[in-house]
């Protein structure tokens, strides 16, 4: 009986594209008017469906359109792009996406976000390069000796970064090209795989979940909520902080485990095939053992 294997990563993209795509067949679309402030001459845009309208900037136009944000925040800059207007919601003709979006869909998906694929492969090029003359190499063996006995600093140094710069930037789908750097390093560190990916992965998902001053979330969102970015940043901080220690208690009280017994590894029946994956393994090893 042959086994039902869990679908690729281009797949299950595919199928909710598909799925996105049937929905937009059955869910209304519908916008808001927008209230936009214009530096250059003192003035509030009031933008709709069909038309533009100037109006004075003043506290007394917020009230009126029942915006509740003080005039302070347009004039101070520290709003800078165009708001929802509150009960102003009216549905739009829907237009519903066919076969030929879904099939140009991954195409304009591949064009919005060609700078880090090209990031990605030019690190890959990169990274095989230096693999190549063997400083890849004699920097993992250096690394590993270095860490004997702590290599939960590697742990803790990689996540912290990730997670800074997740918090800072939004670094975020941008830690692919880190994959094949760390997981060398991590297995040279009798751990598995999965701590390289925890790191990383954990890492920059606690870093862009509470952000600092990530312009993709922390800063678009106090726009649209009308607020200042710095409001309440002394909170988020003490939630990553907190949020970051818990991570990486986690993530080396699993490491620990594998590395005191590798076959408590969730991928343990693929630790030879993973070690293959990178030729200088076994060199590692011994030149570790032979430092020893």
């Amino acid at each position: 009986m042959k086994k039902i294997k869990f679908p690729s990563a281009q797949t299950v993209l595919l199928i909710i594209a598909a799925f996105v795509a049937l929905l937009t067949w059955y869910i209304p679309s519908g916008q808001y008017d927008r209230l936009s402030y214009n530096k250059d001459n003192n003035t509030f845009v009031k933008t709709s469906k069909d038309s533009s309208i100037i109006l004075e900037a003043s506290q007394k136009t917020l009230d009126d359109l029942q915006v509740k944000i003080p005039i302070e925040n347009f004039t101070s800059g520290a709003i800078y792009k165009a708001i929802s207007i509150p009960g102003t919601y009216q549905k739009l003709e829907s237009k519903p996406q066919g076969f030929k979006e879904f099939i140009l869909a991954p195409l304009k998906g591949i064009i919005a976000v060609s700078d880090i694929i090209i990031l990605v492969l030019f690190i890959g090029g990169l990274v095989a390069i230096v693999n190549y003359t063997g400083a890849f190499e004699a920097g993992i063996t250096r690394l590993s000796v270095l860490l004997k006995g702590k290599e939960f600093i590697l742990i803790i140094a990689v996540t912290s970064l990730i997670a800074l710069g997740g918090t800072t930037f939004g670094l975020a789908e941008e830690t692919i090209a880190f994959y094949p750097i760390l997981i060398p390093i991590f297995i040279a560190a009798k751990y598995d795989a999965i701590v390289a990916l925890a790191c990383i992965y954990i890492g920059s998902s606690i870093g862009t979940m509470i952000s600092i001053t990530n312009p993709f979330s922390t800063i678009i969102a106090s726009n649209s909520a009308g607020i200042n970015w710095t409001t309440g940043i002394e909170g988020r901080i003490i939630m990553l902080l907190v949020g970051l220690i818990i991570s990486i208690l986690y993530i080396i009280r699993y490491a620990q485990k594998v590395k005191n017994d590798p076959s408590k590894s969730i991928i343990f029946d693929q630790k030879e095939s993973i070690e293959k994956l990178f030729s200088f393994q076994n060199s590692t090893k011994k030149s570790i053992f032979l430092l020893d």
